[in-house]
């Protein structure tokens, strides 16, 4: 007789045969939650399952719901003794409200001199993400993304990646179609600043 556990973990099944787990796990291809019914097949020559039942896991709170109540970042962080080089990763996480005009978030060399300007600009206020540069009172050539649709009170993920020579942008998993060519030394960054937006949509972590 062989007893079959089949784990669900982050993002993988595992599989133990008789308490020892079989060499390879198998990554999810499809929401795991969109499991509605468990077959059986029992094989020939008298071969079959004979018992089989599964503990429900208690509910967990959604992303969503861990981030939503939290209070808004402070506006401005400073590097300390952290320099900015290729390699860098700056990660930060928003909650989107429907009817703010613009978010962003801005790599800073000192106030009002902005080495890298994000800023995430929603439909119906254009539906694109702007990146620019403004090292005094004047804002540079900008370049423009498409934003993905977003949906009111959905959790974002943005993660700014410093390479050689440009910045890339990922927003929830996915890299936006365009780059940001460094114009000012990215060891210059001494700050890195959010602007939260109205309507109660809020920048609620930023780390790299």
């Amino acid at each position: 007789m062989y007893h079959v556990t089949i784990e669900c973990e982050e993002s993988q099944f595992r599989v133990k045969i008789d308490d020892k787990y079989i060499e390879k796990a198998f990554p999810y291809r499809y929401p795991l939650e969109d499991v509605t019914v468990i077959k059986l097949n029992h094989g020939t020559l008298g071969n079959k399952w004979i018992a089989l039942s599964w503990e429900p896991t208690p509910a967990q709170p959604s992303s969503i719901e861990k981030f939503a109540n939290l209070p808004p970042i402070s506006q401005v962080k400073d590097l300390g003794d952290t320099t900015f080089g290729p390699g860098t990763k700056i990660e930060a996480k928003a909650i989107f409200k429907k009817g703010t005009a613009k978010f962003s978030i801005n790599l800073l060399k000192q106030t009002g001199f902005y080495i890298f300007h994000l800023d995430f600009r929603p439909y119906p206020h254009g539906g694109v993400i702007v990146m620019n540069t403004r090292p005094n009172s004047n804002w540079e050539k900008e370049v423009r993304a498409e934003l993905p649709h977003l949906q009111d009170g959905q959790l974002i993920l943005v993660v700014i990646e410093c390479g050689e020579k440009e910045f890339k942008v990922k927003v929830n998993d996915d890299y936006i179609e365009k780059t940001f060519p460094y114009r000012y030394p990215l060891e210059d960054v001494k700050k890195v600043g959010v602007e939260h937006g109205t309507n109660e949509n809020k920048w609620v972590s930023l780390n790299w």
